[in-house]
């Protein structure tokens, strides 16, 4: 496929949007993803080749007590199958980069998960000079409780 092309989402992406999040695993009904697109904090990359979007990266800055400036959080990236060793990620890291340079942000953050299949990505974010910090957590509070 012809070099990808990086641009910020659109309310009309929603059905692609909603087709590369299940290929990361988050399935959503596409007026679910018209809904999210549509939401403030954060901005939404499509990479496109040949009129298919092939790629997302969705991005928000983070204040925090513990940083004198903002950080950029990568909370989505993701490359169709078909896409994946040819580039469409480094160029979506790239574009998280250049949007960090360009909000002062002092650092990127991102959290990728550890199953099976993400090594590749995994492989991507070393090569791009990322570390490996922290160990994440995460409890659901689907019932509002907070508490299991």
């Amino acid at each position: 496929m012809s070099a990808a092309t990086i641009r910020p989402a659109v309310e009309s992406d929603a059905e692609p949007v909603a087709l590369l999040l299940a290929e990361l695993g988050y399935a959503l009904p596409a007026a679910e993803a018209e809904k999210r697109l549509a939401r403030a904090g954060h901005q939404v990359f499509v990479a496109e080749a040949g009129g298919q979007a092939i790629g997302l990266l969705a991005v928000s800055t983070l204040l925090s007590l513990t940083r004198a400036k903002p950080v950029l959080w990568v909370n989505a990236i993701v490359v169709t199958t078909e896409e994946q060793g040819n580039g469409v990620g480094r160029a979506l890291m790239i574009a998280a980069e250049d949007r960090a340079v360009t909000l002062a942000c002092e650092a990127i953050e991102l959290t990728s998960g550890i199953h099976e299949g993400r090594e590749a990505a995994h492989h991507l974010y070393d090569a791009l000079g990322y570390l490996r910090t922290a160990q994440h957590f995460w409890k659901p509070l689907s019932d509002g409780s907070g508490r299991s």
